[in-house]
This record gives C-alpha cells, structure tokens and sequence, in this order.
C-alpha cells in the first residue's frame, strides 16, 4: 500500500511540475529551462523527499500533507533559482486549500488559536523586516507564510512560535551558505565579474529549511 502510494506521488508530482513550468512559459514567455538532465535533478529531489517522508511518518494524512508542503517548496524553488520570480497563481492555489484545512482545525481545536497567531505574528513580521531590508523579495514573504501553515498543522502549539523564527534563520543560515557557493562558482568557474547588484534568489533557501523542518517533525 505504502509503495504504491509513494510511487503514484512521485509520478503525479512529476507530471504536475512538468506542466506547471510549460504553462508559466507558454503564458508569460519566461523560457524556464527544464532540460532532461534538469527533470532528472527534479525527480530526484521528489523521490528522495517523499521517500525520506514516508519513512519518518507513519501517519499518511501527515505524509500526503508534508508531501505537498515538499513538493510546492520544490517548484517554487526551483523556479525561482531560475527566473528570480515566485509567481503568486501557485501560491493561490496552495494557499486556499490549505488556509481552508486550517480553519476545519481551528474549529475542531486541534489547531490552537492562541499559539498559531502569535506564530503567524512572528513568521510575518520577520520576513516584512526583511523584505524592508531588501534581503528578500515579496514572493518570498508568502512562501514563508505558507510553509509556516503547513507546519502548523504537524507541530505541536507550543512549538509554533519557535517554528516560526526557526524557519527564518534556517532560511538565511542556508543562504549565506548557498550565496558563498554561488559567488564562488560565478567568479572562479564561469569568470563572471561579482558586482554589489548581483543577486541570488532565495526561495530555494526557504525550501531546502523547509523540507528539513518537514522531516524533523
């Protein structure tokens, strides 16, 4: 049962990411490259984390939940890796349903509405900051909202404030790291000269906090 839902995941997810990327390019002309070795890259970081997912969760309500929450990470992440651009039709169809569950929780108290606000406080005004700062861009600020939902509805309520905070400095902690290797493969690999205006998109940086949040819940 558990191998024959893993492997309709992996594939359904593979056909819906595949389609996303040719919409957004048939739609917006933004020529998202996803070439066979790309799709080979992307199948295997689904693979990996529906596999890693179902091990850790015995629960399938919980793996299905968390396998979303991956999946969306993933395509936003990558499609910010390469556009710079989080487009918000993705985060609106996420979105809904998910704020639609947290509600059916809320009501039924087994999300705590005390907690998940001061959570959602925090994850908002953090990421604002930092917006503000110009550190990120206003995409990203709603993939952190929406991974701390997904969160919320998997840790316990006297967790969700620190899940919060946990979720951004996991997030810049990884992309120092990510911009250090950028910077490093940009200037000594492709002799690409570094300026002050070089920028690194940062929603894979959400995502890869993201998904190891996913599994150590």
């Amino acid at each position: 049962m558990k191998i024959l839902l893993l492997v309709a995941n992996i594939i359904l997810q593979s056909i819906i990411f595949v389609n996303v990327i040719k919409y957004i390019n048939k739609s917006d002309n933004a020529h998202i490259e996803l070439s066979n070795k790309g799709k080979g890259v992307i199948l295997t970081l689904i693979t990996i984390s529906n596999g890693v997912l179902l091990t850790v969760n015995e629960n399938l309500n919980t793996y299905l939940l968390l396998s979303v929450g991956a999946f969306y990470l993933i395509l936003v992440g990558y499609i910010d890796y390469k556009t710079k651009s989080i487009y918000s039709f993705i985060n609106y169809i996420v979105g809904f349903p998910l704020s639609i569950i947290i509600l059916l929780n809320i009501l039924s108290a087994r999300v705590q509405v005390k907690e998940f606000i001061i959570g959602l406080f925090f994850i908002a005004i953090l990421s604002v900051i930092m917006f503000t700062l110009k550190i990120i861009g206003s995409g990203d600020v709603d993939v952190f909202i929406l991974l701390y939902l997904f969160l919320s509805l998997v840790v316990g309520a006297e967790l969700l404030p620190f899940i919060a905070i946990a979720e951004i400095i996991l997030s810049i902690l990884i992309g120092g790291v990510m911009s250090i290797v950028g910077i490093i493969y940009l200037y000594f690999i492709k002799k690409i000269k570094i300026s002050k205006n070089t920028t690194f998109a940062f929603a894979p940086s959400i995502a890869t906090a993201g998904i190891f949040l996913f599994i150590l819940m």
